[in-house]
């Protein structure tokens, strides 16, 4: 495994499909064979009817011996070898994040003071809340903060404004840093969103949600 991964260089690399003996040597092999290191990798077998393999590769490419296209045409083959699928991603630009607050502040301290020190490779572009109350750690950042009421009779109404702000921001990801309300199925379609709550809303809806 690479000891250091260099700044801007490393790649997700996640393949799929019917589990066989030699996939995990084989895109380890490829990978050393292009002077990529690999950061982490995780993998799960299905154990079920259909058997199928998983493997998500982190790998550094900052001292790779080829290009890109020249790996992509590996993994293709290897992948055309075992009949499996790949996506492959470079990581080449950060994810534009907005994140969701309510009253609570230590996790949107967190993400910031984290992504302040460079430990998070994103941009933090918006801050939504239903509460005005962080409105000044978002403003000591330098970050929008939007406030939208939300109530029951409300909440499709103010859930689509939210989207359409995200929409014209850009933005790549949605965080729930201690959201305090349940979002709608149609709001978890439209954007990818990590819930970093610690009761796991809205799975798990909590003594005092609001």
């Amino acid at each position: 495994p690479s000891s250091s991964a260099s700044k801007g260089s490393t790649g997700i690399l996640r393949v799929h499909g019917p589990d066989a003996n030699g996939i995990v040597a084989a895109f380890s092999q490829l990978l050393h064979g292009h002077g990529c290191g690999i950061i982490d990798s995780d993998q799960h077998s299905s154990h079920d009817d259909e058997d199928m393999f998983f493997q998500r590769i982190h790998f550094d490419y900052g001292r790779m011996l080829t290009d890109r296209r020249t790996l992509e045409r590996g993994v293709d083959e290897v992948c055309e070898r075992f009949g499996m699928t790949s996506e492959l991603d470079w990581c080449r630009e950060s994810k534009r994040l907005c994140v969701m607050v309510s009253k609570y502040d230590h996790c949107l301290w967190e993400l910031l003071l984290r992504h302040r020190a460079g430990e998070l490779n994103c941009e933090m572009a918006l801050i939504i809340s239903n509460h005005p109350d962080l409105k000044p750690i978002a403003d000591s950042f330098g970050i929008p903060f939007h406030v939208f009421e939300v109530t029951k009779e409300n909440k499709e109404e103010v859930e689509a404004e939210e989207l359409a702000l995200m929409k014209e921001n850009g933005i790549d990801l949605v965080v729930l840093a201690r959201y305090m309300q349940i979002v709608t199925d149609n709001f978890c379609e439209a954007y990818p969103v990590i819930n970093i709550h610690h009761s796991f809303l809205p799975a798990f809806i909590g003594g005092r949600a609001y």
